[in-house]
C-alpha cells in the first residue's frame, strides 16, 4: 500500500509540476503579446522574467547562461546584468561556471526558489480559475 500511495504522490507532483510549467509559458507569452500590442518597456518586469524564464528552462531540462537570460528580459543588456547580479546576491539564481568554457556563466533556481515559484504560479493558476468560474456563472 505504501508504494502504491508515493507512487500518487509522484503522479501528483509531476501534474502539479506539469500545471506549473504551462501557467509559466502563458505568462512569459502574455508578456511578449502585451509589449507588441502596447509596447514593450511599459510592462518591465525584468527579474520575475527571469525568474519565469528559469522556472521554463528548469522544467525543459535546459540550461541558461547568463547571456540567454539577459536577452529574455527584454531590457538592455547592461540593466540585465544587473538584475541578474541582484538575483543572486539575494540567493535567487545560483551562477556556476561552464566547465568546458569559463568565459560562460550558467544560472539556475535554487530548489527553495524553484518550489515557491512552482507554488505562486499554481496559486495564480487556482485564482484565474476561479474568476473565470465566477465570469461563467458556474
Amino acid at each position: 500500500m505504501q508504494g502504491l500511495a508515493a507512487e500518487r504522490g509522484v503522479a501528483a507532483d509531476a501534474e502539479r509540476g506539469a500545471l506549473a510549467l504551462a501557467v509559466a509559458r502563458a505568462l512569459l507569452a502574455l508578456q511578449i503579446s502585451r509589449g507588441r500590442a502596447v509596447g514593450g518597456d511599459l510592462f518591465a518586469d525584468p527579474a520575475w522574467d527571469m525568474l519565469l524564464d528559469l522556472f521554463v528552462a528548469t522544467g525543459e531540462g535546459r540550461s541558461v547562461c547568463v547571456s540567454s537570460l539577459c536577452l529574455a528580459a527584454n531590457i538592455p543588456v547592461s540593466t540585465a546584468h544587473r538584475w541578474v547580479q541582484a538575483l543572486a546576491r539575494t540567493g535567487a539564481i545560483l551562477r556556476r561556471e561552464d566547465p568546458l568554457d569559463r568565459r560562460r556563466i550558467f544560472v539556475e533556481l535554487p530548489l527553495t526558489v524553484l518550489g515557491a515559484i512552482e507554488s505562486e504560479l499554481l496559486l495564480h493558476h487556482a485564482r484565474m480559475t476561479s474568476l473565470i468560474n465566477v465570469g461563467s456563472g458556474v
